[in-house]
C-alpha cells in the first residue's frame, strides 16, 4: 500500500479538537482487489483520525474515482464540533 500526504494549504482545517494538534491529510493506494484506496485526515500528535474511500464501484459502470467527495466530506466532518 502506498501513502501520499497533501496539502491543506487550500482548505479551512480546524486543529485536533482532543489536544489542539496539527493535523495531517493523507492517500493511501491499496493493492488493486486486495485493499480499498482512501483518504484519511488525523492529529500527528495524538493520532486520532477519520478515513474514507475514495473509490467507488456501481453496477454496469465499474470502479471510479470519487477522491475529490471523499477528501470535502472527511473535512467537513473533522471541521464539526459538538
Amino acid at each position: 500500500m502506498s501513502e501520499e500526504k497533501s496539502d491543506l494549504a487550500d482548505h479551512v482545517v480546524k486543529p485536533c479538537p482532543f489536544c489542539g494538534g496539527a493535523v495531517e491529510l493523507k492517500h493511501r493506494m491499496g493493492s488493486w482487489g486486495y485493499s480499498h484506496n482512501f483518504a484519511e485526515i488525523g492529529c500527528t500528535k495524538c493520532m486520532i483520525k477519520l478515513v474514507e474511500e475514495t473509490e467507488a464501484w456501481e453496477r454496469g459502470k465499474g470502479t471510479f474515482c470519487i477522491r475529490k467527495k471523499a477528501v470535502e466530506k472527511l473535512l467537513k466532518r473533522w471541521n464539526t464540533r459538538h
